[in-house]
């Protein structure tokens, strides 16, 4: 998915596969930039097992995750990536 639309992806994402119940969540990740770990805001989504889904960085296992899972569809970013929520 395109880069830098972290939220929007992460949201259509949790939309496109709702039964099979990953939800959207937003934070902070870890990037790998030459030998530096930077923490970056970002939009990803989790399974009920607890597994990252980031539709937008390709895997790198020394990426961390921390934020918080939304639960609620109508609190998903949908407009594309920026922040704007339904209302």
């Amino acid at each position: 998915m395109t880069d830098r639309l972290y939220y929007g992806n992460a949201a259509t994402t949790a939309a496109t596969y709702a039964a099979e119940g990953p939800l959207y969540a937003e934070g902070f990740a870890t990037a790998t930039v030459g030998s530096r770990q930077l923490s970056l805001a970002h939009g990803w989504c989790v399974t009920a097992d607890g597994t990252v889904v980031d539709p937008t960085w390709d895997f790198d296992p020394s990426t961390v995750y921390f934020g918080i899972v939304f639960r609620e569809p109508t609190m998903w970013p949908y407009d594309g990536g920026r922040r704007a929520h339904r209302t």
